[in-house]
């Protein structure tokens, strides 16, 4: 069969008997937009043909929707379905969109390929629907096809185009979701009791729209939404106009009164989750309620009234009539910290308070008129209450603070007075004052910085005046800053309050106060004033030391012996009970350190400041520590008004093995009226300028090797260098360093010693001193040794234990040597007497000059002599000094002489020299002995008392010398004399003196200075002591007892001396004097004062010219017998006595010279005759000063002691009360001879 195509091509298809019988289908390609003709013919094989069968028809190959490119049939491209009224496209529509047709578009896209009169085929929520597409579809691009909205939820679309052959595009889709339910208004609910107004949400409400006008006119606008979480808040971006509040919550907004405007009207609207929006819901404020009035309420029992602000009032505002009847206006406002105080500028009348707390006000029944109307308001905001009235009642309260003849009417007032104003009032003879009641008057009106103390502070004690009563207050004035003060039941039993007033950078307190009581009643004013001095400037001390303590240059040192003090100076700091063992702790070796002085503030006029120096030490106890004052010359530092500089150069200091200096620097000043001199500042150092030997107190010899052992200063360096025999030959050096205690041990191995000028030894001290010496050791000194024989190699091991030969000795040259006589057996010194013939010979050493170290570890024996030379020298003897006649001269220098043991040789003579020496006897002194210092500081002591065999002395020249003897001193058979030249001295007695024979006296003559003699126990028998001018002090702990001695004289010359002894003086079988010069004298007596009868016994205490002081402190009788005179001399004198449990009798021709006696409060017993009161010199004026247990016998000049039960028999005695001043005694004169009055204080008893 042959097919002619519509293009009119052919094609040939071989016929099968299936397509004969049934037919077949042949593709052909038509022209689109054409009619195509499609031809057939059949021929069979024999070339038969059929006629020509043929069919047309109109090609349609365009497809809506485009291109099919996934092969489907279909065209690619889709309807796209949108929904115009979604205007929020939010995918929901809500009633606003939808609009009040109930229906709503739905618009879908003509896809590319779509022809005029396709179809769309549109399936609505399962409703199929076709839309012929015209023309002005074509246009505009889509069909529009409507969509009820009533009764669903959501609306689903799908939608395709298909042509008339059935061409179709692709399927598009959309939805919608529907919700035209408008949500209620909210509910706007204006407050019935306020002008607030609230405003509740719908339930299904996700946002509240509120508009209002506030109290200032201004429309106002808030939103507040509903978050993701349920709670509700502010739109974001705003907050909430002030008074307006949301609950989180609920959503419930409430406008509060102050904020929204009386009778406006207040809108809003709610708004769902689809964004449909309700109707407004409207509402009309209320009118503000203001507080409630305040409570008046006029007191039942006075005529106070008290005004109570209501709950929530930020104000009170009361109007009254006063007493005088004028109008009275007050306003008390809340604080923001909730405290109630009158408004800003006011302050309230006299007689009204307010409780801070509760706001309440308190009117004073003497502040308002009786049957006067009290009126007040409260206040909110600008909210302003009713009024609170009341009428004021009667008053009641007839009491008046300070009226204490209860008239109605004050006459006195508070008292002030300053408890730290303590320094007593005295008069011109030195009595004290006493006011109206017989109190002595304390305070002089003056506060000095020792009365007021480091708190910068002081008391105001303010008295409370009779009728004062709890509730009452206490008004204070204190330099011109007013204080109210409560009274309370503590405060009135107490009868006082105490205010603490700053006293910093203020000249005087002037204080005025007055109590007043809630009824208006006050007492009168009360006042007091007390001047501050100002604070004396305060001081700094520096102390630099130019050279060093600390030198690291230890060979450099030795070797050169010369300080390189360049960058060196350091400054010395103030020791303060550590040990001295750097710079840092104060000590150094510069014997003229700089002194730097800086002040707090300028001198002021009258203001001057002064540096002293003293030697210091604290070793002795009941001694001052303090002794040889130098004051230094200070010069201001130019350009400075506080700086001060003392370059000492000039000024140097005595070279010493280790001396502590205390430097005070006092400013003076007027404190309390007069000039005095207060310490500001104290600094101590310790100077050490010497190195002191070393103590070598073992030498242990194996062979060649020989170990040192002892002590030395602490942290000093020792270092030796000597011959080895082990080492060819050669020199060695070794050194080690002295612990804390000062112990060391240094070994010397394989020295060989048998050289004459021995090992060099070198010590260099903490303070940087140093010393070099030759070390020799020998086990003694050896039988040939003499004057022209030495010792050589060959008797240097000689082992003859003793000295035989006259003029036997050793000789020294004049470098610095150390001789040890240690190691080996028996270490002695002397000629032990073996060989009777030669008992007189002496062992003679003579060390010669230098700086020179003997050391002998075993005793003395028959007399040696030694002389050290000049120099700085020790000697020390380990065991005894044994008998025989020794001469020991230690020459001039610094030395030391040590002897651990007793000391009987006898007669024992050391010389000291001139220098600041050590005299040391570790055990007793049983011997006669005669100790020579020269000038200079010398110390002595000994260890276990001094029993003189024969006349014994020690006179030391002029420095500051101490004498330290343990175990007292008791003569027995001769006097000991202990004798000093100018300077401080001290001798320090521990234990008693006691000499039992009449030539065994013990006497001490000190020269020039402020000398000490102390004693820990009593001083009995024999005795005498001297002292030149200066301020001695004598201290005795025991009694003083003559003992059948003839005449003890104490005379401690002129000067401001002290004298206590603290049992009783007893003259009862020889004289016993005390005479103490001219000067400012103490003298007490812990017991009682006594005297016996016969020639040339009795007591005598002259006390010379000065304002001196004389205590008695004995329980019982305190002058005892007719032979005692006590005499005050010129001057205003004080006789005190202060025993206190028995009866005391006096009578005054024991007593002369005194301008005061005081009794005491002490139960004694004063007789007084007026003639034992008439004699040259005698005051005119005498005040006897005691208390209620005292007496004054007076007695018709009977010497007759009348008891307190005896009526008084006064004879021609004549009183009357004193005044000013003399208020608080009673005078009283004998008509007899009236030029003497006695001031009796009116406490004592006169009989």
């Amino acid at each position: 069969m042959t097919v002619t195509n519509p293009d009119g091509s052919t094609q040939t298809v071989t016929l099968t008997a299936d397509d004969v019988a049934n037919g077949v289908t042949v593709k052909v390609t038509p022209i689109d937009g054409q009619v195509n003709e499609v031809k057939a013919v059949v021929a069979d094989a024999a070339g038969n043909t059929s006629t020509e069968g043929s069919d047309t028809s109109t090609a349609d190959l365009q497809s809506p929707g485009g291109e099919d490119t996934d092969g489907d049939g279909k065209g690619d491209e889709a309807p796209v379905i949108t929904f115009p009224e979604d205007i929020e496209g939010d995918g929901t529509l809500n009633a606003a969109e939808v609009g009040e047709d109930a229906s709503t578009p739905v618009k879908i896209s003509l896809p590319t390929g779509t022809e005029e009169g396709d179809i769309v085929v549109v399936t609505i929520n399962g409703v199929e629907q076709e839309v012929p597409v015209t023309v002005a579809d074509l246009n505009n691009g889509f069909v529009t096809v409507p969509v009820a909205t009533d009764n669903i939820e959501q609306i689903d679309v799908t939608a395709y185009v298909k042509d008339a052959s059935g061409n179709q595009s692709a399927t598009g889709n959309g939805s919608v979701k529907v919700d035209t339910t408008v949500p209620q208004a909210p509910t706007v609910t204006p407050s019935t009791e306020d002008g607030s107004v609230t405003i509740t949400p719908a339930d299904d409400a996700v946002k509240t729209d509120i508009t209002y006008v506030d109290e200032d006119g201004v429309t106002q606008t808030v939103t507040v939404v509903k978050g993701e979480d349920g709670t509700w808040a502010a739109e974001d971006g705003t907050t909430l106009p002030e008074g307006v509040t949301v609950d989180p919550t609920t959503g419930v907004v409430t406008i509060g009164q102050d904020a929204v405007k009386d009778g406006s009207t207040v809108t809003a609207t709610n708004t769902d989750t689809a964004n449909n929006e309700s109707v407004e819901g409207t509402g009309t404020a209320g009118v503000d309620k203001g507080p409630n009035a305040p409570t008046v309420t006029p007191s039942t029992e006075d005529g106070s009234v008290t005004v109570t602000p209501a709950e929530g009032a930020e104000k009170l505002d009361i109007t009254y009539v006063d007493e005088d009847g004028v109008n009275q206006t007050i306003t008390v406002v809340k604080g923001e910290d909730g405290t109630w105080a009158p408004e800003a500028g006011t302050t309230l009348p006299t007689g009204v308070k307010v409780d801070p707390e509760t706001g309440v006000v308190t009117i004073a029944e003497r502040a308002v008129e009786d049957g006067s109307e009290v009126v007040a308001t409260n206040s909110e905001g600008n909210n302003v209450s009713e009024e609170g009235k009341g009428i004021a009642g009667p008053n009641a309260d007839t009491t008046v603070p300070g009226d204490t003849d209860n008239d109605g009417v004050a006459d006195t007032g508070p008292v002030i007075s300053f408890p730290e104003d303590v320094n007593p009032m005295v008069n011109e003879e030195g009595a004290p004052l006493f006011d109206e009641n017989g109190d002595q008057i304390l305070g002089n009106g003056i506060l000095s910085a020792a009365e007021i103390g480091d708190d910068n502070s002081t008391p105001v004690e303010i008295s409370l005046p009779v009728n004062t009563e709890v509730g009452d207050i206490l008004y204070v004035t204190i330099n011109g800053e007013e204080q109210e003060i409560e009274i309370t039941e503590a405060l009135l039993t107490q009868g006082s309050v105490t205010i603490d007033v700053p006293t910093a950078d203020i000249s005087e307190i002037e204080v005025t106060a007055y109590v007043e009581d809630t009824a208006g009643n006050r007492s009168l004013d009360g006042t007091g004033s007390v001047t501050i001095e100002e604070a004396l400037p305060t001081a700094s001390i520096t102390l630099l030391d130019d050279l060093t303590d600390d030198y690291a240059g230890l060979d450099e040192l030795i070797a050169t012996n010369v300080y390189n003090t360049d960058g060196k100076t350091g400054e010395i700091g103030n020791n303060t009970g550590t040990a001295f063992s750097s710079l840092a702790t104060g000590l150094t070796n510069d014997d003229t350190p700089n002194i730097k002085i800086t002040l707090d503030k300028a001198l002021a006029e009258g203001e001057t400041l002064t540096v002293y120096r003293y030697k210091y030490d604290d070793s002795l106890d009941g001694v001052s520590p303090i002794k040889s004052e130098t004051q230094v010359e200070i010069v201001k530092v130019v350009g400075s008004d506080t700086e001060y500089v003392v370059v000492s150069t000039d000024d140097q200091l005595d070279q010493t093995y280790g001396q502590e200096y205390l430097y005070k620097v006092v400013v003076s000043g007027i404190v309390d009226g007069e000039q005095v001199e207060s310490v500001v500042q104290e600094h101590h150092i310790k100077l050490d300028t010497l190195v002191e030997a070393i103590t070598v107190d073992n030498v242990s010899v194996n062979g060649d090797n020989r170990t040192f052992s002892g002590t030395t200063e602490a942290g000093a360096t020792i270092r030796v260098t000597y011959l080895s025999s082990t080492n060819n030959n050669s020199y060695v050096t070794t050194e080690t360093v002295a612990d804390e205690n000062g112990a060391y041990s240094l070994t010397l191995s394989g020295w060989n010693n048998k050289t004459v000028d021995g090992a060099e030894i070198t010590v260099i001290d903490q303070a940087g001193n140093v010393k070099t010496a030759s070390l020799h050791n020998f086990p003694r000194l050896y039988v040939n040794m003499n004057t022209e024989v030495g010792i050589t190699a060959a008797t240097m091991e000689q082992t003859i234990l003793l000295q035989r030969e006259s003029a036997q000795g050793l000789l020294m040259d004049d470098g610095n040597d150390y001789v040890i006589l240690a190691g080996g057996g028996v270490n002695d010194l002397g000629n032990q007497g073996i060989f009777a013939e030669q008992t007189d010979d002496k062992t003679v050493v003579d060390m010669a000059g230098g700086d020179d170290y003997l050391r002998v570890n075993g005793a003395l024996y028959d007399g040696v002599s030694v002389n050290m030379g000049a120099g700085d020298d020790k000697f020390e003897v380990v065991n005894n000094i044994a008998y025989g006649a020794y001469e020991i001269d230690m020459g001039e220098g610094n030395d030391i002489f040590t002897a651990l043991g007793n000391a009987v040789g006898s007669p024992l003579n050391i010389d000291l020299g001139d220098g600041n020496n050590q005299l040391n006897i570790g055990g007793s002194m049983d011997t006669e002995f005669n100790f020579t210092g020269g000038a200079g500081d010398d110390y002595v002591s000994i260890g276990n008392g001094i029993v003189s065999r024969a006349a014994s002395t020690m006179s030391l020249g002029d420095g500051d010398n101490t004498v330290a003897i343990t175990g007292g001193i008791s003569p027995i058979s001769g006097s000991t004399t202990i004798t000093t030249g100018a300077g401080d001295d001290i001798i320090s007695v521990t234990g008693n003196i006691s000499s039992t024979i009449y030539t065994a006296k013990v006497e001490f003559n000190l020269g020039e200075g402020n000398n000490t003699v102390y004693i820990e126990g009593w001083w009995a028998g024999n005795k005498g002591m001297t002292t030149g001018d200066g301020n001695d002090t004598l201290i005795v702990g025991g009694n003083i007892d003559t003992s059948s001695s003839p005449l003890n004289l104490i005379d401690l010359g002129n000067g401001d001396n002290a004298i206590s002894i603290g049992g009783y003086i007893s003259a009862t079988d020889a004289k016993q004097s005390f005479i103490t010069g001219d000067g400012n004298d103490t003298f007490t007596v812990g017991g009682y004062v006594s005297s016996g009868a016969g020639t040339d016994i009795g007591l005598t205490i002259d006390l010379g010219a000065g304002d001196d002081v004389l205590t008695i402190g004995a329980t019982g009788e305190a002058i005892r017998d007719s032979q005692t005179v006590i005499n005050g001399g010129a001057g205003n004198d004080i006789l005190r006595f202060t025993g206190s449990s028995a009866k005391t009798e006096i009578d005054m021709t024991k007593v002369k010279g005194f301008e005061v006696i005081d009794l005491n409060d002490s139960n004694t017993h004063l007789n007084v005759v007026i003639s034992d009161l008439i004699y040259d010199g005698a005051p005119s004026k005498i005040y006897i000063t005691g208390g209620s247990s005292d007496f004054v016998d007076l007695g018709d000049n009977n010497w007759t002691s009348n008891t307190a039960s005896s009526a008084p028999q006064l004879g021609t005695w004549t009183s009357r009360q004193g005044t000013g001043d003399d208020q608080g005694y009673t005078v009283w004169v004998d008509s007899t001879n009236p030029s003497v009055e006695l001031y009796i204080q009116s406490t004592i008893n006169v009989l």
